[in-house]
């Protein structure tokens, strides 16, 4: 197995995915490869890559911290999954026919992503955007959603997104790496040179819309190593509990993980992507059961869980230190190819 992924992430690199990435295969509580390639940035100088390095992990935010932080005051009695937007947050008019299970399934019916920092208040902004087309008639992944669903958790639990997550979920499971807003930190890599910030981001998140909104918008944000996102996954799978610290019902962890949507729309769990084996292309590659649950990260990052086999597949670049449409089709590609090969080693 070590040799074929050596020469799949060498040659991802020659192809210009990314110049470094982190990868890590577990079955449960079996570690079978850990490793890193590469360097951690493109100069020719620049330092190999090491394991236990610390990633900004984009959209990986959304069922890390948002969507588990969502499930957490729904365990809590807090909120309710079927509760109105607009019972939060009674600005916003169309909250009047969104649901939180609405935006946590991504069939609000809003816009993927609209330059929000761009605008003197982005929250204003956002809470007048026209929807794309009805509730519940379409899946459009969109950051939209979760933007809202932090500001949704911060009145809630009249905390910071980060301040919930870290007292409620982090610290409590031991994962210390998690975290908003880490800064320079010697652990963490640095992701790429920001046009708008006119700076190279170091332990700031790069998504600029999550950087207005003081690097927790709820979409992205969320900096950790592959380490800890282990630990989480192995929560998951332990049905809400690690290391004999229960952060989450059974009950509660299946119902996250379970497919909210209709046959007529694409499958998605509670902030998480559904597998569903359908012929079409998935990051995931074709060889989990349906019923995987996975997400991707913008800046080149991603999580896949088969529950059933009990696989666990990370992989952690900075792509978008090459630049962002660059090395999609590389990254693209490489996913996949990635996890059919750690999983067919095994079968």
């Amino acid at each position: 197995m070590h040799d074929r992924i050596d020469k799949l992430a060498a040659q991802a690199i020659r192809d210009g995915a990314f110049t470094g990435a982190e990868i890590l295969f577990a079955c449960g509580e079996q570690l079978l490869l850990h490793r890193a390639y590469g360097r951690t940035s493109p100069e020719a100088h620049a330092r190999p890559l090491k394991t236990g390095r610390t990633w900004d992990l984009a959209s990986l935010t959304k069922p890390l911290a948002t969507g588990a932080a969502i499930l957490a005051l729904y365990e809590d009695g807090a909120l309710g999954l079927d509760d109105k937007a607009s019972k939060y947050l009674p600005e916003w008019v169309l909250g009047k026919k969104i649901s939180l299970t609405d935006l946590l399934t991504h069939r609000s019916g809003l816009p993927d992503w609209l330059p929000l920092y761009q605008e003197k208040d982005p929250w204003a902004a956002l809470m007048s955007v026209e929807p794309l087309g009805p509730v519940g008639v379409k899946v459009v992944y969109s950051c939209l959603n979760f933007l809202i669903l932090g500001e949704v958790v911060r009145r809630v639990s009249k905390q910071s997104l980060e301040q919930y997550c870290q007292t409620r979920l982090y610290r409590p499971l031991g994962l210390e790496s998690l975290a908003f807003n880490p800064g320079p930190r010697p652990e963490v890599l640095e992701t790429a040179f920001c046009l708008w910030r006119r700076r190279l981001l170091l332990g700031e998140v790069h998504d600029e819309n999550a950087g207005a909104f003081g690097g927790e918008g709820g979409n992205a944000g969320l900096f950790g190593n592959a380490m800890d996102l282990w630990g989480f996954a192995k929560m998951l799978l332990a049905g809400g509990s690690l290391n004999g610290v229960q952060v989450f019902k059974p009950d509660t962890v299946a119902l996250m993980l379970k497919n909210h949507n209709p046959a007529s729309l694409a499958p998605r769990a509670l902030a998480w992507d559904y597998y569903k084996p359908d012929g079409n292309y998935w990051s995931c590659g074709n060889r989990m059961n349906e019923g995987s649950f996975g997400h991707l990260g913008y800046t080149g990052t991603s999580l896949w869980v088969d529950p059933k086999a009990g696989w666990i597949v990370i992989s952690l670049s900075h792509r978008v230190q090459i630049g962002r449409e660059e090395t999609q089709a590389q990254i693209r590609a490489f996913r996949p190819e990635l996890c059919n090969l750690l999983i067919e080693s095994k079968l």
